[in-house]
């Protein structure tokens, strides 16, 4: 779409300040929700549990979105919803013996769920998604806000932060640059399995 970020965040804040919350529901899905499920693929590493986890974190975006603060911007609170809701899924898996059936969906996220992932097939890549997925949750997620997403360091801070609140300006510094350090470790890492192989 050719609106820029910050138009997007103004026209889902104009809605939601007007009341609209079913139009700033619809218009944040419409515009994040493709980028939340390809998050959501890396973060559980299955189409399944992402589609899953998807409806989870559309009723539970729906149930919040009267009481959002906007003490960070709606694409962090919901890729910061999304991420609490796959961690309490990973939680949940072991002890479910059936898949609990999918909540009704808007047609928005229906068609994000028919959507299917486009990946370049060059060796060093499919050896590179083969790495990826062999790492930690937290990782992925980290690799997933930062490689694919573009996201500010502040941005992946607030959303990967354990804590249900935004985070205060000293902390949110403080998680930013800690996040940061552990992506330039888990980059070398990478690069040395891929040396290692004799692909880089």
């Amino acid at each position: 779409m050719s609106d820029s970020p910050d138009d997007i965040e103004q026209m889902i804040r104009a809605a939601w300040a007007a009341g609209e919350l079913e139009r700033a529901a619809t218009l944040t899905l419409e515009h994040y929700g493709p980028e939340l499920m390809g998050f959501l693929l890396h973060h559980l590493a299955g189409r399944d549990p992402a589609n899953e986890v998807f409806g989870e974190f559309s009723e539970v975006f729906w149930e919040t979105l009267p009481r959002f603060e906007w003490r960070c911007s709606m694409r962090s609170w919901a890729y910061k919803l999304a991420r609490h809701v796959a961690m309490g899924y990973r939680k949940r898996e072991r002890r479910r013996a059936n898949m609990l059936p999918l909540s009704r969906l808007s047609i928005v996220v229906e068609q994000l769920r028919s959507a299917t992932a486009n990946y370049q097939k060059t060796e060093i890549q499919d050896r590179f998604r083969t790495i990826r997925e062999q790492l930690s949750p937290e990782d992925r997620a980290l690799l997933a806000l930062r490689l694919d997403r573009r996201m500010s360091w502040d941005e992946i801070a607030e959303i990967l932060c354990d804590e249900a609140e935004p985070l205060e300006p000293a902390r949110l510094k403080t998680e930013a640059a800690r996040l940061r350090k552990r992506y330039q470790l888990l980059k070398e890492r990478m690069r040395k399995s891929l040396r290692d192989e004799g692909l880089a």
